[in-house]
C-alpha cells in the first residue's frame, strides 16, 4: 500500500513538472503600456478638452442663473415697499412671479446640464478605455502567439485592486517594451507624453 502511494505521488509530481515545463509564460506591465501608448495621450487630450468645454459652459449657465436670481430678488424687494401705489405693487408682484419662473427654469436647466455632462463624460471615458484596451490586448495576443507563449501575466497593480496577480517576476520574460514598440510604431514624431493623464486614473 505504501509503495502504491509513493508511486502515485511520484507520477503526480512528474505530471505537474511536465506541465510546468510545457508552459511558456511572459509578463507585461499593462499600466506602463497604457500610460506610454501614444493613442492614450491623444485620447486623453481630447477627453480633457471636452471636460474643460463642459466646465466653461456650466460656468456660463451658472452666470445666467445668478443674474436671474439677482433680478428676482430685486423685484421681490420692490413688492415690499409700502409707499408705492397699489397698481405699482401689483405690477411688481406680477414681474416678481415672472422672474421667479425664469429663475426656476434656469436652475432646472443648469442641474440637467451638469447631470448630463457627468454622464456623457463617464460614458466617453469608459468607451475610450475599452477601445484602447482592445488594441493593447490584441497586440499582446498576437505577440504571445508569435513567440509561442501559452500564458501572459499582468504585473501592474491597480489602486482599486492592490492584490497582485504576480508576486515575483525577474523581468526576464517581460514583453512590455516590446509591445510598446509595436503600438508606438505610428506615433507622430512631435507628440510628447503629457504631464498628467485622466483616462486611466
Amino acid at each position: 500500500m505504501k509503495k502504491l502511494i509513493l508511486t502515485s505521488l511520484a507520477c503526480l509530481i512528474f505530471a505537474f513538472s511536465t506541465q510546468a515545463q510545457s508552459q511558456k509564460i511572459a509578463t507585461i506591465d499593462v499600466r506602463k503600456v497604457l500610460e506610454n501608448y501614444y493613442l492614450t495621450w491623444q485620447e486623453d487630450a481630447a477627453y480633457q478638452q471636452e471636460n474643460q468645454r463642459l466646465v466653461q459652459e456650466a460656468a456660463e449657465a451658472h452666470k445666467l442663473y445668478e443674474a436671474a436670481d439677482k433680478k428676482f430678488t430685486e423685484i421681490l424687494n420692490s413688492t415690499k415697499a409700502k409707499d408705492l401705489p397699489p397698481e405699482v405693487l401689483s405690477k411688481n408682484e406680477q414681474e416678481a412671479a415672472k422672474a421667479f419662473e425664469e429663475r426656476k427654469k434656469l436652475e432646472s436647466a443648469l442641474a440637467s446640464f451638469r447631470e448630463n455632462a457627468i454622464k456623457n463624460l463617464a460614458a466617453r471615458k469608459k468607451r475610450t478605455q475599452q477601445d484602447i484596451l482592445k488594441k493593447v490586448n490584441e497586440t499582446i495576443a498576437k505577440q504571445a502567439q508569435k513567440e509561442g507563449y501559452t500564458l501572459v501575466l499582468n504585473t501592474s497593480i491597480d489602486a482599486s485592486n492592490p492584490y497582485r496577480a504576480v508576486i515575483f517576476d525577474s523581468g526576464k520574460h517581460d514583453i512590455s517594451d516590446e509591445i510598446l514598440l509595436q503600438l508606438n510604431a505610428t506615433k507622430p514624431e512631435k507628440l510628447a507624453k503629457p504631464e498628467s493623464l485622466l483616462l486611466f486614473n
